[in-house]
């Protein structure tokens, strides 16, 4: 009896439990051969892939060449089954006698999962045969074809179905190869011989070839056996942005991350959607969805994944994140999963709550939110400005926040709305510490003081819409000119004595008249300003005869007057007409 020393024990102990370790955690399970399969306790569900076997190659019994044999059918599907059952595979041959096809392979019975097997030439038949075909299963894929045998060669093998889910043809006496698939088998070639066998799984056989008389039959290589592989991992991948997430990837969270919510303001959600795929070969199950971590309460789970996902396929999660407080906010997500080593799948996830702050200022001094007061200091009181005489002031937008200040419609309302415009406006936005303009015209049209508040529409959490009174007040003098203390109304062409416009007769020789007049500024009320005077020109056909002889004053205040002095000395006899003309700043 051998001795066995500590270390050879040890080196024993060691093998042993890396065995016990492989088979603890293997989940899938070739069968290169038929067998039975035991599903392991909390398997539901499984992926069967099958592979038929492969057609023989054509048998030669008299001179010539034949075809190749066809490479064997594949199907993969996936499978319920119950947890600890037993379940027959059937790993199906490849063909050995000519013109029978290679056997199919099947998981639990020939109607579950199937796959057929590749065809074989007739004896003594030159053409290839083709690949299996009419498989059952969620993909089937048929076998590569064989090659036609032609002068000096029998044709290759078809190829098994490989890894890429397609197959080979055999092309001449050469075999069909695809990675993943068994190879066909080379076609005899130049000499008289037999065809050379297909490969696992289910690479078809290739063709003989005959050039003698010697009365021997020459046999086409026999098909590749199949293969049945049975796959139950469910395997979790969770990504965002198409962008996957590593398990327990707690790392800091730079912008643009996959588990980066962004910016948003406070107390505006925004969500984020994670994608779970199942990239393995059982079904997924998909447990209890938790966030944690330092502000869990920002975080809500708004849309649940569904509760499995088949091989292949996804669900969504859909996380919100809302805030009442600026700053960034991290939480951690936890989705519990039948991943054997990804459960829960956990990461941290990271939010930044931004809030622009509005300030209005007018000349570099604050103007509240919600002011009713004007004051020349800020530009909320423009003062007073003729009719028709426009005066602008210049308000400054400041975005003294974190967060971009988003900025809608100004508006004016108010009992003087229609006397103020917006003839500037500000930018749609403003980033956080920088400022932009407008500018509001005050342009009256009628006299007095003009009351009215300016809205500004913005994204500000707590000054939406900000709100200021303004004011200004529309002036203009009012004209009155009185003859013999009687008004003389503008545009009046009709003179008559009692009011100084008819002169009356005077000899031409020697005669000469003066009347007086008196220009009156009559507006005492809201809005009065001083009345200005023009000059005063005298027009028609025989304006020569009519000469101011006293001037009016310059300027007349509210409620005030002054004279002026027309003589009237006729150059002829007759009716002697002209017209007088007053210039003044009377807007009407």
């Amino acid at each position: 009896m051998e001795k066995i020393t500590l270390s050879k024990k040890n080196l024993i102990l060691a093998l042993l439990l890396q065995f016990v370790t492989v088979f603890t955690y293997a989940q899938s399970q070739t069968f290169n051969a038929s067998g039975t399969f035991v599903v392991p306790a909390g398997v539901t569900t499984l992926t069967v892939e099958a592979w038929g076997g492969g057609g023989k190659g054509g048998t030669r019994t008299t001179n010539g060449n034949s075809g190749g044999g066809g490479g064997g059918g594949y199907a993969r599907k996936l499978v319920s089954v119950t947890p600890g059952a037993s379940y027959t595979v059937n790993v199906g041959t490849g063909s050995t006698t000519p013109g029978t096809p290679g056997n199919g392979s099947w998981f639990n019975t020939s109607g579950t999962v199937f796959a057929a097997g590749g065809n074989s030439p007739a004896t003594d038949n030159a053409s290839g045969a083709t690949g299996g075909s009419a498989s059952i299963g969620d993909i089937t894929v048929n076998g590569g074809n064989g090659a036609a045998g032609a002068s000096g060669f029998g044709g290759g093998g078809g190829s098994g179905v490989g890894t890429g889910l397609t197959a080979t043809n055999g092309s001449g006496f050469n075999g069909g190869t695809i990675a993943g698939g068994g190879s066909g088998g080379a076609g005899r070639s130049g000499t008289t011989g037999i065809g050379a066998v297909g490969v696992q799984p289910g690479g078809g056989g290739g063709g003989a070839f005959k050039n003698n008389s010697d009365g021997l039959t020459y046999a086409g290589g026999n098909g590749g056996n199949g293969r049945v592989v049975l796959q139950w991992n469910a395997e979790i991948d969770i990504q965002s942005s198409s962008t996957s997430i590593t398990d327990g990837d707690y790392t800091v969270i730079n912008t643009g991350d996959a588990r980066d919510f962004g910016t948003t303001y406070i107390n505006t959600p925004i969500t984020k959607t994670f994608t779970i795929y199942n990239t393995g070969y059982s079904t997924l199950t998909i447990g209890a969805v938790t966030i944690g971590g330092t502000n869990a309460a920002n975080f809500t789970v708004t849309t649940a994944p569904a509760s499995s996902v088949v091989p292949g396929g996804s669900t969504t999660v859909v996380v919100s994140f809302n805030s009442s407080t600026v700053g960034t906010k991290t939480a951690s997500l936890s989705i519990a999963n039948s991943d054997s080593n990804e459960n829960p799948y956990d990461f941290s996830m990271s939010a930044y709550a931004a809030d622009p702050e509005i300030n209005l200022q007018g000349s570099a001094t604050n103007i509240a939110d919600g002011s009713t007061t004007v004051s020349a200091g800020n530009n909320t009181l423009f003062g007073s400005t003729h009719i028709a005489t426009p005066i602008t002031k210049t308000y400054t937008i400041q975005n003294l926040g974190t967060g971009l200040l988003n900025i809608g419609a100004i508006t004016i309302t108010g009992l003087g709305a229609s006397s103020f415009s917006v003839t500037t406006a500000p930018p749609a936005s403003i980033a956080a510490g920088s400022s932009a303009s407008f500018i509001v015209t005050f342009n009256p049209s009628t006299t007095g003081v003009k009351n009215a508040t300016i809205t500004i529409v913005n994204n500000d959490s707590n000054e939406n819409p900000y709100n200021f009174a303004i004011q200004g007040t529309g002036t203009d003098p009012e004209f009155n000119l009185q003859g013999n203390n009687i008004d003389i109304a503008d545009g009046d062409l009709i003179p008559q004595a009692n009011d100084f416009t008819s002169c009356g007769a005077i000899d031409v020789a020697t005669g000469t008249i003066a009347n007086t007049f008196i220009i009156q500024n009559i507006n005492t009320g809201a809005g009065a300003m001083t009345l200005s005077i023009g000059t005063i020109t005298i027009t028609g056909a025989n304006a020569s005869d009519f000469t101011i002889t006293t001037p009016p004053a310059a300027s007349v205040a509210a409620g005030a007057q002054t004279l002026f002095v027309v003589t009237f000395n006729p150059s002829a006899l007759g009716l002697r007409s002209a017209v007088i003309h007053i210039a003044s700043n009377d807007s009407d």
